[in-house]
């Protein structure tokens, strides 16, 4: 009897905390005020806000109150709701379990005893009686019962959060295994992605939507792919049809640094003859333009992060009337190989420049006995700031979910950019972060951080003449270079 009560109770408890489910987040749910978002995560799956301590479950496709884990002995997520009963089947399977185990036991002994005394009796008498004895059937039975039920105490990793004693330590702390059992994660808030709207992932959840919406509607030909999840597809972009286009950069906090002379080549030329002598200094040097950003918010397609920065030189000429900004705009635009935009594609691209060549082809006139300092001067000018960049996305975008595992195409689907993104910001989706926004057909996109260009202005000869008290003694120089003073020959 007191083997039936423990398999009842097993089976009572299974069934409760089956039936009742955890208990699930409901769909679409977000705070009523707008400053509490930022204390909640967010579910892009469900397109909901998640409370503390509820998470997804991919099994099920919920987001479960105090989710525990999802047990496959119960097909379903333990949660809030059925936490208690799970516990109480977990208890009553081990108790039974270990109840079986000592019953087996003595079963198993008697049943062992009982034949070793029967083959080594040599009393007729005492092998009748044992041969008749009631408790060898009986435990025969037992002995079979019992090694199904054992099956129960092979409890699948003692120390993982199916076991009971882990139940009742995250009960007592109020945790979950996804605190006490995981490494948290990495704070995506630190990195650049985290400030940039990936267009491809709000184009691929407006496409698995409709395709569940399209499998709800008789007729529609998707009944084969009903047990198809999201990570058994692909998404195929076609964006012949879409248009993106940037529009004039705002500059703002422009601080310049002023103009630094760089000497980049220098040479000295001596005359120690009575004529006057002409020499020839003709020589090439290169300096780099850069062109740097710092990404603050933005927008990405998938790894496809672009951003193009016009040069704030055609503004600054026309507010400000300069000869620095004009001198730069000359620079930016017609020297330093930019012209006139920057292009960056990547995410992780910050970085552009350019090398510049500079060419130099002049005589040096030498009085007799006098010497000549000559070097070449680049003068770069360098300024920071801040910009602002709205880009524009308009037009119709083709989406082609595909099966993974033979490429078979699951749904085509073809709507206009603004009809998905109006969706998005009618449920204030918290990944637009501020940068999308709506104006007629067309989506803004916009873009923010800080620049900083630094470019070469002019280049210059300088010539320095020295009187006799200046003149600069080259002996050991020529004659670590085994140089005969004055004739520029090398010894032989």
């Amino acid at each position: 009897m007191l083997f039936l009560f423990w398999n009842y109770m097993v089976l009572r408890y299974m069934y409760l905390a089956c039936m009742l489910g955890p208990g699930f987040s409901k769909i679409g749910w977000h705070p009523k005020e707008d400053e509490d978002w930022k204390y909640f995560r967010y579910c892009y799956r469900c397109l909901a806000f998640k409370a503390p301590r509820v998470h997804h479950c991919s099994r099920c496709r919920r987001c479960v109150l105090l989710m525990d884990h999802h047990c496959p002995w119960i097909n379903n997520c333990v949660g809030q709701r059925n936490q208690i009963y799970f516990v109480k089947f977990l208890f009553f399977a081990i108790v039974g379990s270990a109840h079986a185990a000592i019953v087996l036991t003595s079963c198993l002994y008697k049943v062992i005893f009982a034949f070793m005394l029967l083959s080594n009796s040599e009393n007729e008498q005492q092998r009748q009686h044992l041969q008749h004895l009631p408790e060898l059937p009986i435990a025969s039975i037992y002995l079979f019962i019992c090694s199904v039920a054992c099956r129960w105490a092979r409890l699948r990793r003692a120390f993982d959060p199916y076991s009971l004693a882990g139940h009742l330590f995250r009960k007592t702390t109020s945790s979950t295994p996804s605190r006490t059992m995981t490494p948290p994660p990495p704070d995506a808030s630190s990195g650049v992605s985290a400030t940039h709207v990936d267009v491809d992932s709000l184009l691929e959840d407006y496409a698995w939507r409709r395709f569940r919406e399209a499998q709800g509607i008789k007729g529609s030909g998707l009944d084969a792919f009903r047990s198809l999840d999201r990570a058994d597809v692909e998404f195929d972009f076609n964006r012949r049809k879409l248009v993106l286009s940037h529009a004039q950069p705002d500059y703002s906090n422009i601080q310049m640094t002023g103009t630094r002379p760089n000497t980049i080549f220098k040479s000295v030329f001596t005359n120690n003859t009575s004529q006057v002598q002409a020499y020839s200094l003709k020589t090439e040097r290169s300096s780099e333009s850069i062109c740097g950003v710092s990404r603050e918010q933005g927008f990405m397609f998938g790894a496809e992060a672009e951003l193009s920065l016009k040069t704030p030189c055609g503004e600054r000429e026309a507010a400000v009337e300069t000869e620095q900004f004009h001198i730069l705009g000359e620079v930016a635009e017609l020297k330093t190989n930019f012209k006139h935009e920057v292009h960056f594609n990547k995410l992780t691209e910050n970085i552009k420049s350019e090398t510049l060549v500079w060419a130099v082809d002049n005589n040096i006139v030498v009085p007799p006995g006098g010497q000549t300092e000559a070097s070449i001067v680049i003068e770069e000018i360098s300024y920071h700031g801040k910009y602002c960049l709205v880009s524009t996305l308009s037009g119709l975008i083709t989406i082609s979910i595909r099966r993974i595992r033979d490429g078979v195409l699951v749904m085509p689907l073809s709507a206009n950019v603004a009809t998905i993104m109006n969706e998005y910001l009618a449920k204030k989706d918290p990944r637009l972060k501020g940068v999308v926004s709506l104006n007629g057909p067309n989506v803004l996109l916009k873009s923010k951080g800080t620049c900083h260009f630094q470019f070469a202005v002019k280049q210059y000869v300088e010539l320095n003449e020295a009187n006799q008290n200046q003149k600069k003694d080259l002996s050991g120089e020529m004659a670590r270079l085994h140089m005969f003073p004055g004739t520029g020959q090398y010894k032989k």
